[in-house]
Formats: C-alpha cells, structure tokens, sequence
C-alpha cells in the first residue's frame, strides 16, 4: 500500500496491461483488508480515494483479479457487505410489449 498515483497507474499499465485513464475504477487492497486504495481518471487527471478501517475487514470478493463491479456493489464494499452472499433483483427484459 505505499505506491501513489503514479506507482499504481504503471502498475495497472505494465502488469494487468491496461488503460489506467480508460474511465474504469481501479481497486487495490491489502494483505489484512483493511485498506484500500481506488484510482481513476476523471477528465485531466488521476483521483486516489484511500480508506483504512479501524475496526473491520473489508469483504474481498472471491475473484480477486479483473472484475466488473457496479455501482450497488462499489456500495456493499464500502458499507463492509459480502458481495459474493448479496443478491439483487435480476434485471427483467422484454422482447415485445403488447
């Protein structure tokens, strides 16, 4: 957790080989989870939002690697809720209304 702005948008370059100013939302945690750290490009530059808990834990999903969050989920991380157990409504889709 000592890398910045700079160290963590090389390392999502070079080791995951992504655009760090692609929009999407980087998350990096801990070896104990309770830290994290989340980084993204809004318009001219980098934005590093960093939370320590206290007290707690946060709940690391299963998959730790690549994953697609929304923002519900980017919610349930920060109000320390398991992901993995939680489950919203399916979305509904139609293809013919009457």
């Amino acid at each position: 957790m000592r890398k910045g702005i700079n160290g963590l948008s090389m390392l999502i370059a070079d080791s995951l080989s992504l655009n760090p100013s692609d929009g999407s939302i980087y998350i990096f945690y801990n070896k104990s989870y309770d830290k994290l750290k989340l980084i993204y490009w809004d318009r001219n530059g980098f934005c590093l939002f960093y939370k320590i808990l206290e007290r707690e834990k946060f709940k690391v999903p299963k998959i730790v690697s690549l994953r697609s969050l929304s923002a519900e989920e980017l919610r349930w991380l920060f109000d320390g809720l398991d992901m993995d157990k939680l489950e919203g409504f399916k979305p509904v889709n139609y293809d013919s209304y009457y």
